[in-house]
């Protein structure tokens, strides 16, 4: 019988990406392990999540966490996106008290954006959870 390898703690395997790194606060920094899994240029992003569409808004039944699963699951299924690091982030923009979720896209290591899908645009972001 085949013994199993021990599993490195930091690592995180989570829709079929493999990331290492710390995406708790205040670091949130992400590698992709596979050379293949890379980051993208953040104008070729912004384009394609500006062009989706994310549905109408409609209050405890598709609201910004719907939309932000849609746009993330778009990029993740889009092969022009291969790896893409992206996920969802959960936390406010200015009242803090209205939650909200947005898209979090990391254009390299340590530079990490939110795109708000309701504005279609980026936005100053102040996240409490991330889900990448």
């Amino acid at each position: 019988m085949r013994e199993r390898p021990k599993r490195d703690r930091r690592v995180r395997t989570i829709a079929r990406e493999t990331l290492i790194g710390d995406l708790f606060f205040p670091k949130c920094t992400v590698v992709p392990l596979d050379l293949r899994r890379t980051f993208y240029p953040e104008d070729a992003i912004i384009k394609f999540l500006s062009k989706l569409d994310y549905g109408i808004w409609i209050e405890e039944l598709h609201d910004c966490e719907d939309q932000a699963i849609l746009g993330m699951a778009s990029i993740r299924n889009n092969p022009q996106f291969y790896g893409a690091p992206v996920g969802i982030a959960i936390g406010y923009i200015s009242n803090p008290d209205e939650p909200h979720a947005v898209i979090i896209y990391w254009t390299d290591f340590r530079t990490r954006k939110y795109w708000d899908p309701a504005t279609k645009s980026n936005v100053e972001f102040h996240p409490i959870k991330i889900i990448a």
